[in-house]
């Protein structure tokens, strides 16, 4: 059987291009719109396909817009700042309105926002730590962007130590400065000190202060985490109630007077002054001195001393005169009482 093609324009009411067997004319004919058209004008058939009279065709709906807020996740310590800049896809200008955790500007427990973007992080970190940014188009409310800010412990810094020049002994010290937290510890030369907690300016403590190198302490603040921080040192100079000379005389004096300085010799030397200190050295028993070497180190007192007896004969022998040796004998035993004994010296050999 022959065929023929009868096009049809497609519409969304469903109208198809159909492949259809030859008909008869008449056929043809009562399918065939006929008002308005002469017999020898040509024409068109549409035929409408009955699988699609309950479903119409529709054009694509085009993609909705949407809002990208941006940095979209980041880390911000307490008590600082950020701004965050929203934009629509569709490259439409628009005003947004922010949100903190779903309230408008924010709050002072999970901080505020400006109308601008610029957020600030609250004083403590909120027991969740993570709050949302969100931007919503004003005009278009339903075009909206995110972001996470995880809220880290803020960095401790210390303004002033009261008292600031401390003596030896237990003393109470208050810390004033900023980004104090609950947790928040004081140390003292990397010590931890027991630290009371009183707002995030000022923390309280109490140490005990011995002689330091130097006649400096050096306190610190550690926050722990989140984002655990310490702060930059602050310097106390310690020393005692009423020093008679300074530190530094001290340190001087006793490089020379003494076998070298330490933190406590230091400290008594300022505590008593250069005349007492004197006098209690022409007080005290003479005593010898002990070598630090390695000849004499770990040594009794009888294996020290003949240690000795055989460095003296050692060092008689390298003299090698006689007469020499008699007279350093001599003069070595001068005030020394002994049984009488010879004096005879063994000859060098």
């Amino acid at each position: 059987m022959a065929r023929s093609t009868v096009w049809a324009c497609i519409v969304l009411g469903g109208w198809l291009a159909h492949d259809m067997p030859s008909q008869t004319a008449a056929a043809r004919t009562s399918a065939m719109p006929t008002s308005g058209l002469s017999a020898s004008a040509p024409q068109s058939t549409a035929i409408r396909n009955p699988a699609q009279q309950s479903t119409a065709v529709r054009a694509p709906a085009s993609a909705l817009p949407t809002a990208a807020v941006s940095p979209s996740k980041i880390n911000l310590r307490a008590g600082t700042s950020r701004k965050f800049f929203a934009q629509v896809s569709d490259g439409s200008i628009s005003k947004f309105v922010w949100r903190v955790n779903g309230v408008k500007g924010g709050s002072a427990a999970t901080g505020t926002i400006d109308a601008d973007g610029t957020f600030i992080a609250p004083e403590l970190p909120p027991a969740n730590n993570v709050v949302e940014i969100e931007a919503t188009s004003a005009s278009r409310p339903n075009i909206s962007g995110k972001a996470v800010i995880t809220i880290l412990n803020p960095t401790p810094v210390i303004a002033s130590l009261n008292p600031r020049t401390l003596t030896y002994g237990e003393h109470e010290i208050t810390i004033e400065g900023s980004g104090f937290v609950s947790g928040s510890q004081v140390k003292m030369n990397n010590v931890a000190l027991p630290t009371k907690f009183i707002s995030s300016k000022r923390l309280t403590t109490t140490a005990t202060l011995a002689p330091a190198t130097g006649g400096r302490i050096a306190f610190t603040i550690f926050n722990p985490d989140p984002g655990n921080e310490t702060s930059t040192p602050a310097v106390a100079t310690s020393g005692p109630p009423n020093p008679k000379i300074s530190y530094l005389a001290a340190g001087r004096f006793l490089e020379q007077a003494s076998w070298g300085p330490s933190a406590e010799s230091i400290a008594h030397l300022q505590d008593v002054g250069f005349e007492a200190w004197l006098a209690e050295q022409f007080a005290t028993p003479a005593t010898l001195y002990k070598s630090s070497n390695n000849t004499a180190d770990n040594l009794t007192d009888e294996q020290s001393a003949t240690v000795n007896a055989k460095l003296i004969l050692l060092l008689a022998n390298h003299i090698g005169d006689m007469e020499v040796l008699r007279t350093a004998m001599a003069a070595a035993r001068e005030d020394v009482a002994a049984t009488p004994t010879s004096t005879s010296l063994p000859e060098p050999r």
